[in-house]
């Protein structure tokens, strides 16, 4: 079935998720359904982000707990057989599960009932570096 505009419906129905890095990712953590992030990208871009951007973790709720809450397949191993892997172990392993679920509670509790948006921002302005490089030497 079909649905358009009822994302978050659908991501409290959803035994597990198979989640595209972003927003939607944030929205499912805090909703608290258990998932899989993906992201794929063509690979000069790829290589760009990798240079440029210093963060072990692509997927906010990830990088808002500061450690591997969610797994990431990203690039070659976003195929098929490993995201259905990954997807029906969250749907068989109650026990992955139920991990997942306490992890994404504990972001959920750090970003607070309100102000959600504007605690994701203070986070990542502590991660920041104090002054911005300007590139020159």
């Amino acid at each position: 079935q079909l649905t358009d505009g009822q994302s978050h419906e659908v991501m409290r129905a959803a035994n597990a998720l198979l989640v595209a890095s972003g927003t939607a990712s944030l929205e499912a953590a805090i909703i608290g359904t258990p998932m899989v992030i993906t992201y794929r990208t063509n690979w000069l871009t790829y290589q760009l982000a990798r240079r440029l951007i210093n963060t072990p973790y692509i997927g906010l709720p990830n990088i808002i707990a500061q450690r591997r809450v969610v797994p990431e397949l990203i690039q070659h191993e976003a195929d098929v057989p490993n995201l259905a892997a990954h997807v029906e172990s969250l749907v068989t392993d109650q026990e992955q599960a139920q991990m997942q679920r306490k992890a994404l509670a504990a972001i959920r509790q750090q970003l607070g009932d309100r102000g959600a948006v504007e605690n994701v921002a203070r986070l990542a302005m502590k991660w920041l570096p104090a002054e911005p490089s300007s590139g020159q030497a």
